[in-house]
């Protein structure tokens, strides 16, 4: 987990996705079927590695190697 957090630009969009998911559920915007996605996807990013970043945009975002 530690290893993971090094990553801190999808660690940051995951603690996000989090934070939006349980404040929608908290007012009553989503139900919870409805924020099971967001909550995966959060947990998704938060796992993932900074290169992932990469990918998803197309190379048009570099993340630095270490």
């Amino acid at each position: 987990m530690k290893k993971r957090l090094k990553n801190w630009i999808t660690s940051i969009l995951g603690v996000l996705l989090f934070i939006f998911a349980g404040v929608a559920l908290y007012l009553g915007k989503f139900s919870v079927w409805e924020s099971l996605p967001l909550f995966a996807l959060g947990y998704t990013f938060l796992m993932a590695k900074d290169s992932v970043l990469e990918g998803l945009t197309m190379g048009i975002l570099k993340v630095k190697s270490k």
